[in-house]
């Protein structure tokens, strides 16, 4: 009897630690949700960048607001996310500027932000114009080249 109590905590205890591990963020989601989030890894290091590049990069991207879905769940959005994040506190983003934006295993939300965007594939980052509120572009599931060179290009005038 001991022996099926003891088993049967254990399993409860393996089966709510796999629960906790993979919790589903969905909607709005603070910075502070995902460094909580154990399915993501924030201890990699910043993106090696050329200085000139980061000098551009910050100036354009004064001028827009960046939106980020991503799905918790998913493999793309866990290995990208991290180098997105530690790019943008490179950058020294304001936070305000970011909005972090999580979807279901099928990529939906209560808000349906997705279909105002036209989500797709997660992690999908929107560069919005700051005065005309239009999407100047958008890079979806992966880099062409790097973070910091997909945005240097996307976002030239």
């Amino acid at each position: 009897m001991k022996y099926l109590i003891s088993l049967s905590l254990i399993l409860l205890s393996c089966f709510t630690m796999s629960a906790q591990e993979h919790t589903i963020l969905t909607n709005k989601i603070t910075a502070a949700q995902l460094l909580e989030h154990s399915d993501f890894d924030f201890t990699a290091p910043v993106p090696e960048s050329p200085a000139a590049t980061d000098r551009e990069n910050r100036e354009l991207l004064k001028h827009y607001n960046i939106i980020v879905f991503l799905g918790t769940w998913c493999g793309d959005s866990r290995e990208l996310l991290p180098e997105i994040y530690a790019y943008f506190r490179k950058l020294e983003i304001p936070q305000n500027d970011i909005t972090y934006y999580g979807l279901d295993e099928t990529k939906l939300s209560s808000d349906q932000w997705e279909d105002t965007y036209n989500i797709e594939f997660v992690p999908t980052i929107l560069f919005i114009d700051k005065k005309s509120g239009e999407e100047k572009g958008r890079i979806v599931e992966r880099f062409e080249d790097s973070i910091y060179n997909d945005i240097h290009t996307l976002l030239q005038p």
